[in-house]
């Protein structure tokens, strides 16, 4: 707030718009980082995903190759070797493919990914072995070492079928029996039983046959047919062997395989928890962030809102006061250099100029009472000297005509004159005076000269009469012409001081009218930062609805990816409340501006109204003006006049005869002078005064009255 006073409106609404700006920016920042950090483990758990299915391709295939081994092993043939064979050469692909990317895990050892390839290749070389032992053996009875076995016991017991011995043909069924149980169990011990049995199947074979060819054949086709037992037990005893280091192999592939998928595993649930913590952290620090960005805004909002809103209120009821007359108080905010101070300049201007007016209008109101009293004072005065003035002329005029005959100038008769024309010329100098600051003092000089004009008039009158009964008094009336004179030369030139007074106000209105101007280019300035103002406010709530967009592309965004996009949803939530708030506090502000912006109209329609006023106040001045100078005129021709009335009373103490046509001549002047006052005062009658109702009832109450 201290620093708020020394900008104006635009920067104020700028630093504004600033603040949700740079708040904006964050959260974006913010959401970027996270959209990223959730596309970098979008790509990681993508990765392990596809290791996880690579490594399950692999323990599919060696499943299938456990199962093509047992059909092989209860079926053997060339035909069931092959899909042992290219199920165990798609493991080893499968597996050498997805080695790079093994080895790039995180703490994966490489060592036991070479044990498990190792493994695999072990598991096809002891199914090659057994395959290799099979085909020794034979896959069918007639193939093989088990086709050479069979041929010789069929060789044996097609040469021993026809034999007597009983003995014999149990010992050959003995053999054929631990044959069997070899074939079915491949025990070791059975070859020991087996031959164990060929000693008592000679010694039958002996008892049985003499010496002799016969003998012989059997002889020679029993060791053919030990000797392939012998070759196919060690076949069998190998194939045993390659059985039994095949499902070892195997075995142990799988175990490698289920520890890699465990690895693998074990991998993706701990990037899976560092997202989750990073996921959390992110959502916690955007909250914090939306927080601490809608508080600032609102704090921002609610200081700006109140230093805009706290000046044009105090400027306002300051402009309401000063219109109903109030000039008491001052405005604030004086020293601002901004609008405000400006309008407070302006209104400081006009307050200062309405005291003015207002100690001006006192001033003339008590100087227009006091110049009413005196004034009437002064009439009252000046009728009951006139009628003491005849009294002193008619009773003292044989003093006087004795005084002329001593050449005693100062008599009390001319004395009297002189103090009571003094004294008139006196208040007559003070009421102009005073008049000369006030435009109603026109009104009250005008109807002054109209009095006096007819006091001549009626007083040539009584002259014309008593011209005959009065030459004796002819000097001592031409000295009271002769101070006449010289008030009339004071009145014309208190006009002409009169004439000046109302210049000088009509340039002080001119002032004033320049001031008013100004205040109103200040007003229409201060209007137009309202627009601009209202624009920036509009870019605001613009930039508050796209925001509000983004926000809910961002939330439906996150919707569409379920349990990862919780958090951006979140997030997007925030946003989006941020938006409307942001929204909501620009339409705030667009109102107040608004109302602002109305009252600077209603102050700027006041300034123009006071303008105006000036304006006919200034047309007033102005014709007052033109009349003062009718006036001062005037004034110029009654001295003239009166002085053609001095040499023409001068003119009556030479020639006597002359003193009628001279009062003629002097009545004629005094009518003029009547006229030209009547003139003045029609004139002057035109003004549009404060009290002038009341001054032509009481000239009308005093005309009734004289």
């Amino acid at each position: 707030m201290l620093f708020f006073p020394h900008l104006d409106i635009a920067r104020r609404l700028l630093i504004l718009g600033m603040l949700s700006l740079a708040g904006m920016a964050t959260i974006a920042i913010i959401y970027v980082a996270q959209a990223r950090s959730e596309a970098a483990f979008g790509l990681t758990e993508g990765r392990y995903q596809a290791l996880i299915d690579h490594v399950s391709d692999v323990r599919t295939q060696l499943r299938q190759a456990d199962l093509a081994a047992e059909r092989f092993n209860a079926s053997p043939s060339e035909a069931s070797a092959a899909p042992f064979t290219a199920a165990t050469a798609a493991a080893e692909e499968k597996f050498s493919a997805i080695m790079p990317d093994l080895a790039g895990l995180e703490g994966h050892d490489s060592a036991s990914g070479a044990a498990l390839a190792a493994s695999i290749v072990d598991y096809s070389a002891a199914f090659a072995a057994l395959l290799s032992a099979s085909q020794e053996i034979g896959f069918s009875p007639d193939q093989g070492l088990q086709g050479a076995m069979q041929s010789a016991v069929d060789k044996v017991q097609t040469l021993t079928h026809a034999a007597q011995n009983s003995d014999l043909r149990a010992s050959m069924l003995t053999l054929r029996g631990h044959e069997k149980d070899f074939m079915l169990w491949g025990n070791a011990s059975t070859l020991d039983r087996f031959h164990a049995e060929i000693p008592s199947f000679k010694d039958h074979l002996k008892a049985t046959y003499p010496p002799g060819a016969q003998r012989m054949k059997v002889a020679q086709a029993l060791d053919m047919y030990v000797v392939a037992f012998k070759l196919y037990a060690q076949a069998g005893l190998k194939r045993a062997a390659a059985r039994q280091a095949l499902s070892l192999a195997g075995t142990k592939a799988e175990e490698g395989l289920a520890a890699e998928a465990e690895a693998i595993n074990t991998s993706l649930a701990k990037a899976q928890s560092d997202i989750a913590v990073s996921r959390a952290e992110s959502e916690q620090l955007a909250i914090g962030v939306v927080a601490a960005v809608v508080v600032l805004i609102l704090l921002a909002v609610w200081l700006i809102g109140r230093s805009i809103s706290r000046p044009l209120s105090a400027i306002t009821q300051a402009m309401r006061r000063l219109a109903e007359g109030d000039t008491q108080n001052a405005v604030a905010h004086l020293d601002q250099p901004n609008e405000f101070g400006q309008m407070v300049r302006a209104i400081e201007i006009f307050r200062q100029s309405a005291i003015e007016r207002k100690r001006l209008e006192m001033e003339a109101e008590a100087l227009r009472e006091a110049s009413l009293a005196e004034r009437e004072a002064v009439q009252q005065r000046a009728e009951a000297e006139a009628r003491q003035r005849l009294e002193q002329a008619t009773a003292g005029l044989a003093a006087g005509l004795q005084g002329l005959a001593a050449g005693d100038l100062t008599i009390s008769l001319g004395t009297a004159f002189s103090e009571e024309f003094e004294g008139l010329r006196h208040d007559l100098n003070q009421t102009v005076a005073r008049l000369s600051e006030l435009l109603g003092a026109i009104d009250g000089a005008s109807r002054a000269i109209d009095e006096g004009s007819r006091d001549i008039s009626a007083e040539a009158g009584d002259l014309s009469e008593r011209t005959m009964r009065q030459a004796s008094a002819l000097e001592e009336t031409a000295a009271a012409l002769g101070q006449i004179a010289d008030n009339v030369r004071h009145s014309a030139s208190l006009s002409h001081e009169a004439r000046t007074a109302v210049r000088t106000v009509n340039a002080s209105i001119q002032d004033t009218g320049t001031l008013v101007t100004s205040a109103v280019d200040a007003m229409q300035r201060i209007e137009q930062s309202s627009r601009s103002i209202s624009s920036i406010i509009g870019v605001i709530d613009e930039i508050a609805f796209q925001t509000n967009l983004l926000a809910l592309n961002a939330g439906v965004e996150a919707a569409r990816a379920g349990e990862a996009g919780k958090g951006f949803a979140v997030v997007a939530h925030e946003v989006r409340e941020l938006a409307q708030r942001s929204a909501s506090a620009a339409k705030d502000i667009k109102q107040l501006i608004q109302h602002s912006a109305e009252e600077v109209t209603g102050g700027a329609r006041y300034v123009r109204d006071t303008g105006r006023a000036l304006g006919e106040i200034e047309r007033e001045i102005l014709g007052i003006q033109q009349h003062m100078e009718q006036i001062a005129s005037g004034a110029q021709e009654q001295s003239a006049a009166i002085a053609n009335v001095n040499e023409a009373v001068s003119g009556l103490d030479q020639v006597t005869q002359q003193n009628a046509a001279l009062v003629e001549r002097n009545q004629l002047a005094a009518s003029g002078l009547e006229d030209q006052a009547a003139s003045l005062r029609q004139l002057v009658g035109t003004f549009r005064l404060t009290h002038q109702s009341g001054r032509r009832d009481r000239d009308v109450r005093r005309e009734r009255v004289a």
